[in-house]
């Protein structure tokens, strides 16, 4: 069985590349939208393998997703729905990313909402004193519980995705 994480969010907040766990080195289409892609690690106390769909970049496309967002619920076990942000900074269209994913999935997607902040390679060390010194992403964090984690913008570290 496959646990499946939704990602979503600005394109400026990830680089696709080959060595990038997460998603690859293919931006999204919504052509293959729907097939998730399986991540190369197995999370062993849970006893099963986990799945993206990836659909980072669509919000800031106009297309209708209603047909595909019904068939992303059924056909998958979704168990988050992760929004990507660049943490040093927050932008209208980050925050439109929010209003994008409950339009196409509804409200009931919040409970299940996680953010990832990402950020640049040499900025990897101040990470966490740039969160707590911005108060636009303390409320982002504020208003979904807690549920955040940071990692690399290029996704190539292992460990910091298995955490």
């Amino acid at each position: 069985m496959d646990l499946t994480v939704v990602l979503f969010g600005n394109t400026s907040a990830v680089q696709f590349h080959q060595h990038n766990f997460l998603l690859g080195e293919t931006e999204p289409n919504i052509e293959d939208v729907a097939i998730p892609r399986r991540i190369p690690f197995h999370l062993k106390s849970f006893g099963c393998c986990v799945s993206v769909i990836n659909l980072i970049g669509l919000q800031e496309r106009t297309l209708n997703l209603d047909d595909l967002s019904g068939q992303l619920l059924i056909e998958n076990e979704i168990v988050a729905f992760v929004f990507v942000v660049r943490l040093s900074q927050l932008t209208d269209t980050d925050e439109e990313g929010i209003k994008w994913l409950q339009t196409v999935f509804d409200d009931g997607v919040f409970p299940f909402l996680m953010i990832l902040f990402t950020y640049e390679s040499e900025e990897g060390s101040d990470s966490l004193d740039d969160l707590k010194n911005n108060p636009a992403l303390e409320r982002l964090i504020k208003t979904y519980d807690g549920r955040y984690h940071t990692c690399s913008k290029k996704m190539n570290i292992r460990s910091e995705l298995i955490q």
